[in-house]
């Protein structure tokens, strides 16, 4: 019995089962001994430009992105067609790839009917305004087109008549509309203008301008007039102020709720709440560190380019894996995963490598790799050397 047990104890193979532990797993390859690994200072560097190439593409329309995201699935999955064993991966990620670029050219039609049909019906104004009063302006301008449409086909079929008294309601409705909105002249004549060329076929030529100049004369008289505006209208009239008149005072304090959420909001912003985390955590939104161009970024640079980025290849630097493999498109992609996980962490991951004995940073440590500087030869150890290096890891 006992004799059994211990036979059950030993290995029966030295390959890895994935079903018990094995020694194997963080086992550094022996050809990576005495390989010169990459300064702080230089992997900082590289990252630096990285960091800079991608913004650079974040400024790239993200159909972009998109077509080149199915080309990457589309080769991997023939990278994947040479490993008969991994043909079921390969029929996954050509499946991807073809539904993504179905996805894409359907997307892309889209875009381009949606485009040449609203655009040449939204006035120039709408399309120029922006921020809220953009929002509010797009709303108007939607509520009334598709009013405009139904009643020009009232009057077409004669179910509105005379014409003029159809039209001019409507007119004046949309100019109370944009009398309440804070845009210029300019923009509120856009629209009026299309809602005067709508009228093209059912008006003749002295009954427009007679309802341009109704609705310009009510537009004029329903503008809303700004704070400065109210506190002097006497002046802006043109008449003097006498001795015992003087222009009401205008409170321009806000109301006590808005001044605290404003004091609120500074004191979040205030440096003693200044936080490096929020910062890093800023710059990388900035940047698009999400799945979106570093992804792509990190994940394909890393697989086929053996391992270096433009950076790192910048910098004579090289990522590899612990048993001296290079990273395939996956493993680069949970590499790339690393730097969430540092940034999570206080930048505390990314400091590690100050101290690790193999300058492991945290996604070193999650993908299991190194940064090896390829510039530099390789110290050639000693047998007894190697034998004292894996005694003190195994202690």
């Amino acid at each position: 019995m006992v004799e059994q047990l211990s036979s059950q104890s030993q290995p029966v193979s030295h390959r890895e089962t994935k079903e018990i532990v094995t020694p194997y797993a963080f086992k550094v390859a022996d050809e990576l001994l005495g390989t010169a690994l990459g300064s702080p200072t230089r992997r900082g560097i590289a990252l630096l430009i990285d960091l800079l190439s991608i913004a650079v593409l974040t400024q790239v329309n993200t159909w972009i992105l998109a077509t080149l995201v199915t080309w990457m699935f589309w080769n991997a999955g023939r990278h994947l067609n040479q490993r008969p064993k991994r043909r079921f991966s390969q029929m996954v990620l050509r499946g991807s790839a073809a539904f993504m670029l179905f996805v894409l050219a359907f997307g892309l039609f889209e875009v381009f009917k949606s485009d040449s049909e609203d655009l040449d019906g939204i006035p120039k104004g709408v399309i120029a305004a922006s921020g809220s009063d953009g929002i509010e302006l797009m709303a108007v301008t939607a509520k009334h087109l598709t009013s405009i449409g139904s009643l020009s086909r009232q009057i077409e079929t004669g179910q509105c008549q005379p014409a003029y008294d159809c039209w001019a309601p409507a007119g004046e409705a949309l100019v109370d509309d944009l009398a309440k909105l804070d845009i210029n002249k300019g923009q509120a004549k856009d629209v009026l203008g299309e809602f005067l060329d709508a009228t093209d076929t059912t008006l003749n030529g002295s009954e427009r301008r007679s309802l341009r100049a109704l609705l310009k004369q009510r537009y004029e008289a329903m503008r809303v007039v700004t704070p400065t505006d109210q506190a002097q209208p006497v002046l802006q009239a043109g008449i003097p102020l006498t001795a015992d008149e003087e222009p009401t005072p205008v409170d321009t304090k806000p109301p006590q709720s808005e001044r605290q959420e404003a004091g609120e909001a500074a004191d979040e912003l205030s440096p003693d709440n200044y936080s490096i985390l929020a910062w890093a955590g800023s710059l990388a939104d900035d940047l698009g560190i999400g799945f979106g161009w570093a992804a792509f970024y990190f994940s394909v640079f890393t697989a086929w380019w053996h391992g270096q980025t433009p950076g790192k290849k910048l910098l004579g630097l090289k990522v590899i894996r612990l048993d001296g493999r290079t990273l395939n498109l996956w493993e680069s992609f949970g590499r790339y995963g690393g730097y969430g996980a540092g940034l999570a962490t206080g930048l505390l991951g990314f400091l590690q490598i100050y101290w690790d004995p193999n300058r492991q940073a945290i996604q070193d440590k999650i993908s299991e790799t190194l940064v090896i500087y390829l510039r530099k030869p390789r110290v050639q150890l000693s047998v007894q050397e190697v034998a004292e290096l894996t005694e003190q890891s195994e202690g």
